[in-house]
C-alpha cells in the first residue's frame, strides 16, 4: 500500500490516496501496527491529504507529530527506511510552508531533509526518486525566492542524479528541464529557456501524455519565451495550447469533485 501511495502521489491519483489512507488506518488497527515508524508515516500520508485540500496548517501539525515521533527512535533502531522516512517528513513540512506561500518556514526543513540523506549517503540514500524529489523541491524553492542562479545550481545536481539512476528520457528529467526553462527566463536567456522547454514537452508527453499540470506548465512557460522573444507566431500556438488545457483539466477537474 505503501508503494500505491507513491505511485498515485506522484501521476495525482489524489482520490485513490484517500481510499489508500483510509485501509491504512483501517488495517493498523485491526492488527495493532502501532510502532513509532508506522504511527510516523500514517501521520504523514494524513498530512499530504491537508495539503492536497490547501488545510496546511493542520497539514503541517501531522508532519511535526511524525518527525517527533520518529526522532524519539534510537539510533541503534534507524535503519535505512526509517531515516529516509525523516528526511522525507522534513521535505513534506517545507513543501506545506511553500505551497502557503511561507518561504521563511520552508527553508529550514527543505535543507534539513537533504542534509540527512547526505550525512547517511555511505547506506545509498542519495541514490533514490526521493532525494530526486528533494531537490526538484529546493528547486522551486530557489525561484520562487527570485534566485534562479541557485536554481540551476541545485538543477545541475539534481539532473545529474538523474542520468545516472533513472535515465534521460524519465518524466523526472522532463521535469527538471521545465524547471531549467523557467529558471533561463528569470536570466532572460530565451535562446536556452525555448531548448529547455521543447525538450520538456518531448519527454513529458513520451511519459505520461499531455493531459496533465506538467504539460499544462511547458505550454505556459514556452508562451512566456516566445512571447520574450518576440516570436509572436509561435507564442500564440502556445497560448492556445496552454488555454486549451487549462479549459479541458478544470472540466476533468469539475466531473471528479460532482
Amino acid at each position: 500500500m505503501q508503494d500505491c501511495f507513491t505511485f498515485y502521489d506522484k501521476y495525482m491519483g489524489y482520490d485513490e490516496m484517500g481510499k489508500l489512507v483510509d485501509r491504512m488506518d483501517q488495517v493498523m488497527k485491526e492488527y495493532k501496527l502501532d510502532s513509532l515508524r508506522d504511527t510516523a508515516l500514517l501521520l504523514s500520508y494524513k498530512g499530504q491529504m491537508c495539503l492536497i485540500r490547501k488545510e496546511y496548517p493542520a497539514s503541517a501539525h501531522r508532519i511535526e507529530r511524525a518527525i517527533r515521533m520518529v526522532e524519539r527512535i534510537s539510533e541503534d533502531e534507524m535503519d535505512v527506511r526509517t531515516i529516509s522516512l525523516l528526511s522525507n517528513l522534513y521535505n513534506n513540512l517545507g513543501l506545506v510552508w511553500m505551497s502557503a506561500g511561507d518561504q521563511k518556514e520552508a527553508q529550514e526543513p527543505l535543507e534539513k531533509a537533504i542534509q540527512i540523506r547526505v550525512k547517511y549517503k555511505d547506506l545509498g540514500l542519495l541514490e533514490s526518486h526521493d532525494t530526486i524529489e528533494q531537490l526538484i523541491n529546493i528547486t522551486t524553492f530557489h525561484l520562487r525566492g527570485n534566485d534562479p542562479e541557485g536554481a540551476l545550481q541545485t538543477l545541475d545536481l539534481c539532473e545529474s542524479v538523474i542520468r545516472k539512476y533513472a535515465g534521460d528520457d524519465t518524466l523526472d528529467y522532463g521535469i527538471c528541464r521545465m524547471i531549467r526553462g523557467r529558471a533561463c527566463i528569470s536570466l532572460n536567456d530565451t535562446v536556452s529557456a525555448t531548448k529547455c522547454l521543447k525538450e520538456a514537452e518531448r519527454i513529458i508527453d513520451r511519459s505520461v501524455g499531455s493531459s496533465n499540470i506538467y504539460m499544462k506548465s511547458v505550454y505556459y512557460y514556452l508562451f512566456t519565451a516566445y512571447t520574450l522573444s518576440l516570436d509572436h507566431e509561435n507564442a500564440l500556438e502556445y497560448q492556445k495550447k496552454y488555454k486549451d488545457l487549462n479549459r479541458t483539466l478544470q472540466l476533468s477537474d469539475h466531473s471528479v469533485n460532482k
